[in-house]
């Protein structure tokens, strides 16, 4: 019963019992709930399956052990949780994998070849329609700037344009942007691989958002 109950609470009173319980099922509920779509948003911006595990095993472990002591995340009303999350999945990459290698933010994370393998290993064991889609939108976004891949990556996943600039820290006219330059150059590099052809519908809500974009289904 108290399983079923956690289910049908909020992030944030979930996340309130692990702050003054230590309540490792409640953090559970949470994990499951966000575990997939944050893996999906951290593998669409840095688009290498190896560094997005990474981060996202990170971000999950500070959170939980940040509640033996004194919490990262503070629940309230107006601080969503989600919003919590995928700042410091973003902020990780960028400080780990982008800053750290001297990467402009205004350039395109470029990936050697060994890890462009690695990616391609990882799809073709998970060959699927859906992950083949993952693998051509993983392969485009890899072409775009830091900056816009991050923008389109928060949006596909369902955030708002006010709160992917708080994520960013940019203003939300930077945002749309962003997101405009993105697509548009998507749409040339779906179009020039055939993939909006190709390829059939997908359940996954981010990459299906993409696609639609892509099409010109902006929603």
């Amino acid at each position: 019963m108290l399983k079923f109950l956690d289910q049908q609470r909020s992030d944030e009173a979930l996340l309130r019992r692990c702050a003054s319980r230590l309540d490792r099922d409640a953090f559970a509920v949470v994990y499951e709930r966000h575990r997939q779509n944050f893996y999906q948003f951290l593998l669409k911006l840095s688009a290498d399956p190896r560094i997005a595990e990474d981060v996202s095993q990170q971000c999950w472990l500070k959170l939980l052990e940040s509640f033996a002591g004194t919490p990262v995340y503070q629940p309230s009303k107006h601080a969503r949780f989600t919003t919590f999350l995928y700042t410091l999945g973003r902020n990780l990459y960028i400080d780990q994998f982008v800053r750290r290698h001297d990467h402009s933010r205004c350039q395109s994370f470029e990936h050697t070849p060994a890890a462009q393998n690695r990616h391609a290993e990882h799809c073709v064991q998970r060959n699927t329609h859906e992950q083949q889609l993952e693998q051509h939108t993983t392969s485009a976004l890899r072409q775009l700037p830091v900056e816009q891949r991050e923008v389109v990556s928060l949006w596909a996943c369902g955030f708002s344009a006010r709160s992917i600039a708080d994520i960013a820290g940019v203003p939300v006219n930077t945002v749309h942007s962003r997101k405009r330059y993105a697509i548009a150059r998507l749409r040339e590099l779906f179009a020039q691989s055939g993939l909006l052809d190709s390829v059939p519908p997908c359940n996954n809500a981010p990459l299906k958002a993409l696609k639609n974009a892509v099409a010109g289904q902006t929603r």
